[in-house]
């Protein structure tokens, strides 16, 4: 993991070296991944309104999501 967690309500959204964007819990349990780039995240997740956003080697990624 090279990129820093952000908060999300009592989870935490965090890019990997694997491609994936997990949301983890705060003991450290995945709840969800997503497939953002075989390349890899390189970036932190930065949070808008209902929109992650994260980088990677190709391009910048949106991800939504419903509360």
């Amino acid at each position: 993991v090279v990129s820093s967690p952000v908060a999300v309500g009592g989870r935490f959204l965090v890019g990997s070296t694997d491609g994936g964007l997990y949301l983890i819990d705060t003991d450290g349990r995945v709840m969800q991944r997503a497939d953002v780039a075989a390349s890899g995240v390189q970036s932190s997740v930065a949070l808008g309104a209902d929109t992650a956003y994260v980088g990677s080697g190709d391009g910048l990624h949106a991800f939504r999501w419903r509360t």
